[in-house]
């Protein structure tokens, strides 16, 4: 066995593809070189020509590359390595891994970007200290990597862990995927920001005025860091949003809780920064939809408050280590 090995990992969501350099050394792993670029909106060819570019810049950086390993923020057949759909990419049915392997010629591996989000937590972060945990990635979209017994779980076609995606209104608004009422409609940034900014033009009011001011009364320029930059503030307006997020979150938490039963549930992605604003509300609703299930097994069996939450520290970079050292753990 190679002393060192050194893998690439790319992370294609919907606003940022990311990358880095992966190095394991001594059975510990280590991020030794990482960037990002802007996403091609709709473009299939323009992020194929992204990849071959990041891989042959790292390879100028470390010559010796074992293997690439490519997470993608959408459904993914991780055997083949084709991406079934992918709704904020907009993307359907594109053999990704027969186009990189044209020129890639490395082993390759492809999965959905969420699952190399959990195998980073549970890898690299957590050093494997829980079994089984549930990964919940909050940017442009919402995703989750389920891992049971130091696993990812893929399911049957590479459907699990698509959390944005559950239902929780019927007749609710129309999701970027077909469907009605999904998760992601409410909590996905965009969708988030959205909303925000609707109630910010319909209302005139010193809390709405304040969160102006931070971009120059531009409106056009808030950003979810510009609500979270408002709710340090201690803006009210800004902190029910992050409070309605937590809600929706929970919802889709205590169903985890009650299908999955993790010990953990780790929370990653760009607004992941938020928790301080929207933990609270989440095991709020949580417990509140938990409990009354749980009570009727005694205290002695299970208790709400053995469900553990972390958030990550390491939200830009956990696809990029994840995809990485599932590849190298997948070519040993």
């Amino acid at each position: 066995m190679k002393e060192k090995i050194v893998a690439i990992g790319i992370d294609i969501g919907g606003t940022e593809i990311k990358y880095g350099l992966v190095l394991k050394e001594n059975n510990e792993y280590y991020l030794i070189n990482h960037g990002s670029v802007k996403t091609p909106k709709n473009d299939v060819k323009s992020v194929v020509e992204i990849i071959f570019m990041v891989v042959d810049k790292l390879q100028k950086v470390y010559p010796n590359i074992d293997a690439v390993g490519i997470g993608v923020a959408g459904i993914v057949d991780n055997n083949r390595g084709k991406v079934f759909y992918a709704p904020n990419l907009k993307w359907e049915n594109i053999n990704l891994k027969k186009i990189l392997l044209k020129k890639i010629k490395v082993p390759l591996f492809i999965d959905n970007d969420a699952n190399f989000a959990a195998i980073g937590t549970h890898s690299y972060e957590l050093k494997k200290r829980y079994k089984n945990l549930v990964c919940l990635t909050l940017g442009t979209g919402v995703g989750g990597g389920i891992i049971i017994d130091n696993k990812i779980y893929n399911g049957y076609f590479g459907l699990s862990g698509e959390f944005g995606h559950m239902t929780i209104y019927p007749d609710g608004e129309r999701c970027n995927c077909g469907n009605r009422g999904c998760l992601e409609r409410y909590v996905g940034s965009q969708w988030f920001l959205k909303m925000a900014i609707k109630k910010i033009k319909e209302n005139k009011g010193f809390q709405y005025k304040q969160i102006l001011s931070l971009v120059g009364n531009d409106i056009n320029a808030i950003t979810t860091k510009t609500l979270y930059l408002a709710a340090r503030k201690n803006n009210v307006f800004a902190k029910n949003l992050w409070s309605q997020y937590g809600k929706y979150l929970g919802i889709l938490v205590a169903n985890i809780v009650v299908t999955i039963n993790p010990q953990i549930i780790v929370f990653a992605g760009g607004l992941s920064g938020a928790n301080k604003y929207f933990l609270p509300s989440l095991k709020k609703e949580v417990n509140k939809r938990v409990f009354p299930l749980v009570t009727k097994c005694g205290s002695n069996f299970f208790s709400i408050e053995k469900v553990k939450y972390y958030c990550s520290s390491n939200t830009k970079t956990l696809g990029i280590l994840g995809a990485a050292i599932y590849t190298i753990e997948n070519i040993l």
